[in-house]
């Protein structure tokens, strides 16, 4: 197996998985169950690898590069372009001024659509939210695209964190010596 491509995302990777097995190509996500679990562990990993038998490399790396995928970091440097790979530059829209929904999310993205998961999970489990603010405060302060249901989800998030990260830091001041 050869590696054609790898993700910081492991629902991208399956994404572009898919579309390679929709065209009869077989392929397999190395590091994949890793990033489900520990997905703070991205950077160490390398991220999820698609990886495709060496006789379909060619053929996968072309049909990637056709589709577009825009977080793909393919094996073959030559053909990207140098434009492409800046995570400062803008998502590009199309006419409605939207991005589309076939765009990769940018990480402001996905940090806004993880708090929001999370303040919902922290309502259970409260010492979480701590770490939702942390990401809360990630997406307020990053200069990337964000789209207005991941701006929306971040903002349902803050309002369920703030008020149960100040109920969590008084709980845990009255375990405190006084």
């Amino acid at each position: 197996m050869t590696t054609i491509a790898t993700f910081g995302d492991a629902l991208e990777a399956s994404l572009a998985r898919n579309y390679l097995e929709s065209a009869g190509i077989r392929s397999f996500l190395a590091d994949e169950l890793t990033m489900s679990v520990a997905w703070h562990l991205n950077v160490a990993i390398g991220g999820v690898k698609l990886q495709v038998d060496e006789q379909d490399a060619s053929a996968a790396a072309q049909m990637l590069a056709e589709r577009h995928t825009p977080i793909a970091d393919t094996a073959d440097d030559t053909d990207s372009d140098p434009a492409s790979d800046d995570p400062a530059a803008p998502l590009q829209y199309e006419s409605g001024g939207e991005p589309s929904d076939e765009l990769a999310m940018t990480a402001r993205e996905h940090a806004a659509e993880r708090a929001w998961r999370g303040a919902i999970f922290g309502l259970f489990f409260p010492p979480i939210e701590l770490y939702i603010l942390w990401l809360l405060i990630q997406v307020f302060t990053s200069n990337e695209c964000l789209r207005p249901s991941s701006r929306r989800r971040a903002l349902i998030a803050a309002a369920i964190n703030i008020p149960v990260t100040i109920l969590t830091l008084f709980w845990l001041r009255s375990f405190l010596p006084h």
